[in-house]
């Protein structure tokens, strides 16, 4: 059977690697490792995943910031089913996978695939602009499975305006239910880096906002529009 390693690095989105039986490898920076992780918190030959005949356990290999299984260092044990890993600080999650759950992975990523050759296709320099921007939102919400985005661009004076919105409207962000969308704003205006959660409510920042609770909010991500280093909009 399968597993699955899905990668939470902090401000980016996850990733998922499958690892078939038979399979070993090592995890690190180095760009010789099977699995590459860049994250300076990872070392350049961090931890080794191994197949032991009938599943896979951990050992780490010396590294810097150390390697977990649900808090306990990994020094060799088998990996047992649905634990998260830390790789000097960069979460991961591994599960083993049947078969049928292997060709769904598989399925999502040719949609994917399609949805991102038919954005192409669809888009067009002859649009208006707005029509441009709508398109752009729609194809991005496509690809990401979102049920809700928006399009925010700053005017002459700096001050952010929706400019195209799917799923709600642009208003309904003065409302306390969009707090945490609010919070994710305010992140991105003070730091200029991407805010990208997996889960809302266990994140240390966006948890704690009542309105991510109430409303069981699970993914976010907002991102800045930048041109030439300056920031346009979001």
């Amino acid at each position: 059977m399968p597993a699955k390693l899905t990668l939470h690095p902090p401000e980016r989105a996850s990733r998922f690697l499958v690892i078939r039986d038979g399979e070993s490898l090592v995890v690190g920076r180095d760009p010789a490792c099977e699995l590459v992780l860049e994250d300076p918190r990872v070392s350049k030959r961090h931890a080794r995943l191994e197949w032991n005949g009938r599943g896979w356990s951990l050992e780490d290999l010396g590294s810097k910031n150390g390697t977990f299984v649900d808090g306990t260092p990994a020094s060799g044990a088998p990996l047992k089913d649905d634990r998260w890993i830390s790789f000097g600080g960069l979460r991961a999650r591994f599960e083993r996978i049947s078969e049928q759950q292997l060709q769904t992975l598989a399925s999502q990523r040719l949609a994917r695939l399609q949805t991102t050759v038919g954005m192409r296709r669809h888009l067009s320099a002859d649009l208006e602009p707005f029509d441009l921007l709508f398109r752009l939102l729609q194809s991005a919400m496509e690809l990401t499975s979102a049920e809700r985005g928006l399009v925010m661009v700053a005017d002459p004076a700096g001050v952010l305006h929706v400019e195209a919105a799917a799923g709600f409207n642009g208003e309904h962000l003065l409302e306390p239910r969009f707090e945490g969308s609010v919070g994710a704003v305010e992140r991105v205006l003070e730091t200029g880096a991407s805010v990208i959660v997996t889960n809302a409510q266990t994140d240390s920042f966006l948890g704690k906002r009542p309105s991510v609770v109430e409303a069981g909010i699970g993914v976010l991500a907002c991102v800045p529009l930048r041109h030439e280093g300056r920031m346009l909009g979001l």
